[in-house]
């Protein structure tokens, strides 16, 4: 490049540098490369960016074949690829180095080259600019010790994007999610990101149909995976649900998008390769830090010769592993194998102390999260694994009342030892932001962070919470925060009204049932002889009793 980039160097001024579409490769959960996983919180219905200067805007991230995306012809198969480029990159059929010059990762280097901020990054940008420690700060520190700048960034790259000489910019960190093979169906997930979620997704779809559209749906249910790929579940001939078939869309955005390829079975399978993980070792010698997620990744056993891989090549002895883990089960075998890696970094997710943990990660058992806890804390002290243990916290609208009692919890076990606690942001879904809560009570939760800060020392993210809490009002999604607890509550025989007491005291005036419930009584008590109930009927939806009251009143009537 040439000399005038002096501005953009200075990593004071450029907000925008991050080493991950350098040096870092991405899997998804459906085995598609993609630029990294904050892109796929950037949903283009959400910002005024166009569709036409971006691939990145309609894929979240994911890394399509070159050239980008185009109009199609199908020559009367509607269910295969018409030109083989115009399909995600999968690590089951591209290999490495035929990613590093992608046509997206080309684009945001040189937005990241010239100092500006790509919309895909959005999530990044949101959290810098309320303090809170995004993935890029994290990786740009990472990434320098060993042994990549922006310096190098600048040496090695045009000002297109394109990555000269590719042996020279070798890959030194992974972040891979190991399908959606999961054990839990935490409120917040859903059926992309865990397996166990497809049977409730299946049986409470026609009542949230009813709920939102109005009507009984004719379809099977769907749900949207990463990279345009929509799955529908269906079931299987023992009653249990399971995807039955999928399609990658022209535009995960475009209701009427046009389908490239549809295809009957499960595509997250692809994580039970043996061979692909052998292969993925092979090709990235350099590696120096790998982040490995899911779904629940110590589920996938054949991961673990991936690690074997580097093991058997020598090279574990300069990798850091980093885990998110649910802490269900810690296998005999991970415990093993991980001797042989300079450090690993357990990032345990616990959201809530006790039952208040059990009703948002359903049906995980506190309990079991604490023994856990206690088998990571002996094999950090005893020095067999250079063990890092933190705990993960996904900050949401269910838990950021109760942060200080998780500290607290947590602290109380003298068998117990971490390292440290990360305030992780929800984003999506967005009656889960914190966003969304009412004002008054971000009051009240403001005032129990700064207490929280100022009494214990691994929490150091507070007040960016806090910032990143009043930096929108998207309390007009609390209504369908209502919907959706009460559906959860109502199929996992649960009550947020006795799990989170405290919180649902201080949201009930802003509850739709609340306020509907005493208007309907007022209407029949106060006012019955001027309106009139024209209809009742009842419908039964998925086992569940839907009930329908339909009042007919003078509109001029409060």
């Amino acid at each position: 490049m040439s000399n005038d980039d002096n501005a953009s160097r200075d990593l004071t001024k450029n907000k925008s540098w991050c080493p991950i579409p350098w040096v870092t490769y991405s899997i998804n959960s459906l085995g598609h490369y993609r630029l990294c996983v904050q892109a796929n919180s950037y949903k283009p219905r959400n910002d005024k960016w166009t569709r036409d200067k971006s691939i990145g805007k309609f894929t979240r991230g994911t890394l399509w074949e070159m050239p980008p995306p185009k109009v199609m012809t199908f020559g009367g198969s509607a269910n295969r690829y018409a030109d083989a480029e115009n399909k995600p990159t999968n690590c089951q059929t591209t290999d490495l180095n035929a990613i590093r010059n992608n046509d997206f990762l080309k684009e945001v280097r040189s937005y990241m080259l010239r100092g500006e901020r790509h919309p895909v990054c959005k999530r990044c940008n949101q959290e810098d600019d309320n303090k809170v420690l995004s993935r890029r700060m994290a990786d740009r520190r990472n990434m320098e010790e060993h042994g990549f700048s922006v310096d190098d960034a600048f040496e090695y790259t045009e000002a297109d994007g394109t990555i000269t000489d590719i042996s020279k910019v070798p890959l030194l960190a992974a972040d891979i999610r190991l399908s959606n093979l999961c054990n839990q169906k935490c409120r917040m997930c859903y059926p992309g990101e865990s397996s166990t979620w497809y049977q409730e997704w299946f049986d409470t779809f026609q009542m949230r149909h009813i709920v939102y559209e109005g009507v009984k749906s004719r379809k099977l249910p769907k749900f949207t995976g990463p990279g345009n790929t929509k799955m529908t579940i269906d079931l299987d001939e023992n009653g249990k649900a399971r995807i039955d078939s999928y399609q990658l869309l022209e535009d995960e955005e475009d209701y009427n998008a046009r389908v490239l390829a549809q295809e009957k079975g499960d595509p997250y399978v692809w994580a039970q390769s043996k061979e692909l993980y052998e292969s993925l070792s092979s090709q990235s010698p350099d590696m120096k830090h790998i982040h490995i997620s899911g779904g629940e990744p110590l589920m996938i056993t054949q991961h673990y010769e991936f690690l074997k891989g580097y093991i058997d090549a020598g090279k574990a002895h300069e990798i850091t592993l980093n885990y998110n883990t649910n802490l269900s089960n810690i296998p005999e075998r991970a415990l093993d194998l991980w001797q042989h890696f300079k450090l690993i970094e357990i990032r345990a997710s616990i959201d809530a102390p006790g039952k208040i943990n059990e009703y948002i990660r359903y049906p995980s058992k506190w309990e079991i999260v604490l023994r856990n806890l206690r088998l990571l804390t002996t094999v950090k002290k005893s020095g067999k694994i250079n063990l890092n243990l933190g705990i993960i916290v996904t900050v949401q609208v269910y838990n950021v009342f109760y942060l200080k009692e998780l500290v607290s919890e947590l602290n109380s076990y003298d068998d117990i030892s971490f390292d440290d606690i990360i305030l992780h942001m929800l984003h999506d879904p967005r009656y889960l932001n914190i966003t969304s809560l009412p004002h008054s009570v971000k009051e009240v939760v403001s005032d129990k962070i700064r207490e929280l800060q100022a009494e214990d020392k691994f929490v150091k993210q507070g007040e960016g919470v806090i910032n990143y809490m009043y930096s929108d009002d998207t309390s007009d999604s609390l209504d369908q925060f209502f919907v959706e607890t009460r559906l959860m509550d109502k199929y996992r025989h649960q009550r947020i009204e006795e799990s989170l007491p405290e919180l649902y005291e201080m949201l009930q005036p802003y509850d739709p049932l609340f306020h509907a419930g005493r208007k309907v009584q007022k209407i029949l008590d106060e006012q019955f002889n001027d309106a009139y109930i024209i209809n009742v009927y009842e419908q039964e939806i998925s086992k569940l009793k839907y009930t329908h009251i339909q009042v007919l009143r003078d509109a001029d009537e409060s």
